[in-house]
This record gives structure tokens, C-alpha cells and sequence, in this order.
């Protein structure tokens, strides 16, 4: 009997070991579950992007779509791009001009070639700039097709330069043409009532700076360029004028001729030593032009014909230059209208 309680007890005691271990297997199991679940149930911390900035490219400048062989960028100290500035690039003396959009780029889509090296230049620009540090070229080369100007703000004065047209009095000479020359790089402006023709932008060149009179209304005809037809601005000035002298005879109040016959040329400047004569029918009269292009007769001519005026000999280095005038005999020659003394023949210099 002892020997069976004791089997017995045996059996029970495996008993509940097993029992004990199966229990601490699914508590095992539900805790590892329990664990996993609660770590696909936190939230993910996101993972910051790792890839380097992209560096800014050196887009074409105006639409980036456009394609072009050289650009040149306009802009002031602040980095604003400035519209209608004109700039040009040369190739030696081969120059082709173009000015600044709204995005203060001017663009070329042709290459240029020609005699020198590739050179971009300030041609024009508003008169409220100035270029920083003055510089006005920049070379272009195989590996800068695109350069850029800057330009700071010079608000000291409205405007750049002026030329002023006056006679002798003193009174303002409207409608007199004039230009501002930077070499070979002109701009023309015709003066106004007060005699002055103003230039707002800046002009560059390769020369320097000259004011020119190149045209006069048509009551000034008869003139002395007391400072000549053309002053130099080289020493920084900006404001020049021409004073016009009439000769006598100009004034109809107060004149003491006749007849008059004039010869200039296509710029209005006189043509001196020029033979005319004015003939009336068979009688006629010749004279010669004096330094500011007339001849001028104190006298009444009469005869049996109708009063013409000819122009006899022309001086060498000119040539005719007036298809309404009537060549009789090879000689050129106009008819006096009826109430009329002054007559105008008109050559162009030959080249």
C-alpha cells in the first residue's frame, strides 16, 4: 500500500510540472505577441532627406527655353535687371547692337565673327545710371558667353548731356540738328523752342566725345560757325552750344540786295567759290560765292528774257545733288518765281 501512495504522488508531482511548464509557454507566447504588436503600433519617425541641395545652374538668362550664342545681362547694384539699355558685341570692328528686355537681357542667337576679339559693350543706357566702376566692355570668350553689366544709381542731374543753338542776340534757333559722337557712334537730336536738344542716356563709343552741327532750318541758311561745326566734349563737359551768325542780307527788314543766290549742300553748310550768274534773256551777270556760299547782287539786272539764275562752275569735290533743277545746255539752272530774289542750288560732296 505505501508503495502505491507513493507511485501515485509520483505521478501527480510530473503531473503538475508538465501543467506548469505548458502555462509558462503561453504566457510566453501571449507576451511576445502583446510586444509585437505594440511596437508596429508606435509611430514611425520619419527619415530626413539625406541628398545634398542642388546647386543653382547658370539658367539662360529671359526665357530659359531660348537658345543663344551670347547674352548679356543688365542689372543694377541690387541685383534688378534694367530694361532698354543698348549693348552690343563686337567682333573687332563687326558690331551688332541690341537692348535689354524686362529681364534686363539682351540675346543673340548668331555667332559673330569678325577682324578683332569678342567684346560686349555699353552702348546707351537711362541717365539715372551710371556704370559701376565704369567699366563699359567685358570681354567674351569660349567659355563666357554670357556677361553682365551693373549699373548704380546717378540721380544728381535730369538729364546727361544738352546742345544749345543760338544766334548772336542770343535768341534760341529751333529745329537746327545736331548729334553727340562717341567715335563712330552717333545720336541725333533736333533742338527744340528753346534752342536746346537734351540727351537723357549716356552714349559710348570708340572715340571721344564731340558735339556736331550737322543741319539748320531753312532761315538760317546764310551763316558763320563762330565756334565751328563741331566741339569737343573730351574735357567732361556736357553742356555745349553753337552760336550762328546771319550775314547781312538776311534780314528782310533791312536788306541791301537785290538778288541772291545761294549754294550749299545737303547739310545746308555754304559752298564756297562757286561760279553763278543770273541772266535776264541774253543780258547776264556772274559772280561767285563768297565764304558762306552766296553771291549776292545789288543791283537790278534787266533784258529780254525771263530772269534765270545758273550755276556756271561748281567747285571741285562736289557734284549736283537737286533733280528739280533744269540742266539747259549742260548747265544747271532755275527760274526766279515771280515775287521771289532768292534762288538755292544744291551739291553733295563726292566722296
Amino acid at each position: 500500500m505505501n508503495n502505491m501512495k507513493k507511485l501515485f504522488a509520483l505521478l501527480l508531482a510530473m503531473a503538475m510540472v508538465f501543467c506548469m511548464a505548458a502555462c509558462a509557454g503561453d504566457d510566453k507566447g501571449s507576451n511576445d505577441k502583446t510586444s509585437t504588436t505594440t511596437a508596429s503600433k508606435e509611430p514611425q519617425e520619419s527619415v530626413p532627406n539625406q541628398t545634398e541641395p542642388t546647386q543653382p545652374n547658370d539658367e539662360k538668362p529671359g526665357n530659359p527655353d531660348d537658345e543663344y550664342v551670347y547674352a548679356v545681362r543688365v542689372v543694377d547694384t541690387e541685383g534688378n535687371p534694367i530694361e532698354g539699355v543698348w549693348v552690343q558685341i563686337c567682333a573687332g570692328s563687326t558690331c551688332v547692337p541690341k537692348q535689354t528686355n524686362a529681364s534686363g537681357v539682351a540675346t543673340y542667337t548668331e555667332k559673330i565673327t569678325g577682324d578683332g576679339e569678342l567684346t560686349a559693350k555699353l552702348v546707351s543706357y537711362p541717365s539715372e545710371y551710371t556704370p559701376l566702376d565704369d567699366v563699359i566692355e567685358l570681354m567674351l570668350g569660349d567659355e563666357s558667353d554670357i556677361v553682365q553689366f551693373v549699373l548704380q544709381e546717378y540721380t544728381t542731374i535730369e538729364y546727361v548731356y544738352t546742345v544749345s543753338v543760338e544766334d548772336i542776340d542770343g535768341n534760341p534757333v529751333e529745329g537746327a540738328w545736331v548729334q553727340i559722337c562717341a567715335g563712330s557712334t552717333c545720336v541725333p537730336k533736333q533742338t527744340d523752342a528753346d534752342g536746346i536738344a537734351y540727351y537723357d542716356s549716356v552714349i559710348t563709343g570708340d572715340g571721344e566725345l564731340t558735339a556736331k552741327l550737322i543741319s539748320l532750318p531753312e532761315a538760317y541758311s546764310f551763316i558763320d560757325l563762330s565756334e565751328g561745326r563741331e566741339i569737343s566734349m573730351a574735357d567732361g563737359s556736357v553742356n555745349v552750344g553753337f552760336v550762328l551768325e546771319s550775314i547781312p542780307g538776311n534780314d528782310t527788314d533791312d536788306n541791301d540786295y537785290v538778288y541772291l543766290v545761294q549754294v550749299i549742300t545737303v547739310e545746308d553748310f555754304g559752298v564756297e567759290g562757286a561760279w553763278v550768274q543770273i541772266c535776264a534773256g541774253s543780258t547776264c551777270v556772274p559772280k561767285q560765292t563768297n565764304e558762306y556760299g552766296v553771291a549776292y547782287y545789288t543791283e537790278e539786272i534787266t533784258g529780254d528774257g525771263e530772269l534765270v539764275a545758273k550755276l556756271i562752275k561748281i567747285p571741285e569735290g562736289y557734284e549736283l545733288c537737286d533733280e528739280d533743277v533744269e540742266i539747259v545746255d549742260g548747265v544747271a539752272q532755275i527760274v526766279f518765281p515771280e515775287d521771289t530774289t532768292d534762288v538755292v542750288f544744291v551739291l553733295r560732296e563726292l566722296p
